[in-house]
């Protein structure tokens, strides 16, 4: 196996496992998301916070979760295309997966 190859296994590798990480990370943030809305509606219910304050934790748990969701949903793509050059057998070598916020 030459360098290159070997190279592009490994970014190979890493790309599947970077596109793996965030679709999880999707499905961690939807199941947050639901779990957030639980915990705040139970205190809302048990009386520990004010209308105004459910609304105020909701309102910012759920901008928080929807930055992160599209943060992921633009690096989705990339992850794909990079799968697809190297099952065309294209090599690709990453140096560094960085994706800017």
């Amino acid at each position: 196996m030459s360098d290159i190859e070997e190279l592009n296994d490994k970014a190979a590798l890493t790309v599947l496992r970077e596109y793996i990480q965030s679709e999880i990370e999707l499905f961690n943030i939807e199941t947050d998301i639901k779990q957030n809305m639980d915990t705040v509606e139970a205190k809302l219910y048990r009386g520990e916070i004010t209308n105004a304050e459910y609304e105020r934790l909701w309102d910012a748990a759920i901008r928080h979760r929807l930055l992160e969701r599209d943060r992921l949903e633009k690096r989705i793509p990339m992850l794909k295309s990079l799968l697809q050059a190297w099952d065309r057998g294209e090599n690709v070598v990453i140096a560094r997966l960085e994706m800017p916020d």
